[in-house]
């Protein structure tokens, strides 16, 4: 038996995984060295840096590229405000913490791209197990969004959006996960006038996020995706 696990764990093993880099971000210091904590010991994780604030964070990631970062509720919505969250097919994988069972914390959390949450109650099992679906693509934030909110109106029809032919292509190709970089040698224009064009398209849409606008391009203009 791995020496990190119990018959109470309930998350799964993986033989021969290699080791995933982690990131603790959280404001308040004895809740990170908790977190700290309770990952030291189990060889799956090797915990790669900690931040405090969402700056710290953003350097953070850019810095050791964890492929999950950690961090609590408050610090994620802080970051998203900012539009400081790394895009999620670019960054790590998003365990939130410290999230309460209300609407507005798994919506949010949702809508920031989180791959899983971690209840504000929940012990050191129930953390490595989010770790672990998070790592291995098995989230639970759906279901369980669904499962908290089962009387939350339907959405109503959106307005309807009008875009170009190259603002349609664009969304297009950011919907199938391609840089800026990427889109203006496609496009043979300059990275500025994509980024431009990207803005408008952010504007448009109602978005803040480009993760928010490949959402927006499957479930409004699936004539997009590629």
């Amino acid at each position: 038996m791995h020496p990190a696990s119990g018959p109470g764990d309930d998350h799964s093993i993986a033989v021969g995984r290699a080791a995933t880099r982690v990131l603790i971000a959280a404001a308040t210091t004895l809740y990170r060295d908790g977190v700290l904590a309770a990952l030291q010991g189990d060889e799956r994780f090797l915990v790669v840096g900690s931040a405090q604030d969402e700056r710290e964070f953003v350097w953070r990631v850019i810095a050791e590229r964890p492929d999950v970062a950690l961090l609590d509720v408050e610090l994620m919505r802080a970051a998203a405000a900012q539009g400081l969250l790394p895009a999620e097919q670019d960054g790590p994988r998003l365990v939130v913490l410290a999230v309460e069972d209300r609407e507005e914390d798994i919506s949010a959390c949702a809508e920031a791209g989180a791959t899983e949450i971690v209840r504000r109650r929940a012990d050191r099992s129930e953390l490595l197990a989010a770790i672990d679906r998070a790592v291995l693509g098995d989230s639970r934030l759906s279901p369980l969004r669904d499962a908290l909110l089962p009387n939350r109106p339907a959405t109503p029809d959106q307005a309807p959006v009008a875009l170009t032919p190259r603002e349609r292509e664009i969304l297009g190709l950011i919907e199938a996960g391609w840089t800026n970089k990427a889109i203006a040698f496609e496009l043979g224009c300059s990275q500025s006038t994509v980024k431009n064009h990207v803005h408008a398209l952010l504007t448009k849409l109602g978005v803040s996020r480009r993760a928010e606008a490949a959402r927006v391009a499957r479930e409004r203009f699936p004539a997009t995706a590629r």
